[in-house]
């Protein structure tokens, strides 16, 4: 896969991205996806949640490298 916010990673089988599909799909994925960072730690949903955005969601960012006084190594 190429193209704007693919990865380089290796490529999903048909049948993961079956099951990425079917999970995508279901109503209550980030409920899902939250509870299943750290399942040992009860509570702090919310924490668990925020934690689910930074790992997952986003944009790409598309930055051109300009020479500052100060470096920009996010870049």
């Amino acid at each position: 896969m190429q193209g704007p916010g693919r990865s380089s990673g290796a490529p999903l089988t048909s049948l993961e991205e079956e099951e990425l599909r079917h999970l995508a799909a279901s109503p209550n994925i980030y409920e899902t996806i939250a509870r299943s960072i750290a399942p040992s730690i009860f509570g702090s949903s919310d924490i668990k949640k925020a934690i689910a955005c930074l790992l997952i969601g986003g944009s790409r960012k598309r930055c051109v490298k300009i020479q500052h006084f100060h470096n920009n190594d996010h870049c």
